[in-house]
């Protein structure tokens, strides 16, 4: 079976796809409909089980529900089976859900590599924010590139630049806050 679109919920409804897709893709902005109207095109996708396609949205409304969440990979894997590795990927998953918000989890090696992805995901409207810990190294570069971006991120550990911005101590603030939840 094919997956359900807004054309589809429109033809059921009898209304146009433009209506449709102010209703589903905004869910707390006003439309022009009536309440019934969005009444049944709300059934009417529950029925079909449509769900919005994420990447289109965010073409259109120009926000990206994607963090990318950046990980060191360092020589031993015994790291990815610590405690601090699942409590840290499970606190902010949960936390990140809870702002309608997914993880691309990426891997690397350095800090070289880290930039390249960085840049690659950015480029390729893929993520809206970052959260990165650090490379054992100086940092400097990557956290120049992300602050470049305007992307809203967090970086864990404490990072090798001179002077952290307010900005980057609420972003490091915040991620505390995450991990407390």
């Amino acid at each position: 079976m094919a997956k359900p679109t807004i054309c589809d919920i429109a033809e059921r409804c009898g209304i146009s796809p433009t209506v449709v897709s102010a209703v589903l893709n905004r869910p707390g902005a006003r439309s022009r409909c009536s309440l019934e109207t969005r009444a049944l095109i709300e059934q009417t996708a529950r029925e079909l089980n449509y769900w919005p396609n994420l990447l289109a949205q965010s073409m259109v409304l120009r926000h990206v529900p994607v963090v990318a969440l950046m990980l060191h990979k360092p020589q031993s894997s015994a790291y990815y089976g610590s405690r601090y590795f699942s409590t840290l990927a499970a606190a902010l998953n949960f936390s990140l859900r809870e702002r309608s918000l997914e993880i691309l989890l990426s891997f690397y090696r350095n800090e070289d590599e880290q930039i390249e992805r960085f840049r690659s995901l950015l480029s390729n409207g893929l993520i809206g924010g970052v959260i990165s810990n650090l490379v054992p190294a100086n940092n400097a570069r990557f956290i120049r590139a992300v602050q470049e971006s305007s992307l809203p991120y967090v970086v864990l550990g404490h990072p090798a630049v001179p002077a952290l911005s307010l900005r980057d101590s609420i972003q490091i603030f915040y991620y505390r806050e995450l991990m407390e939840h």
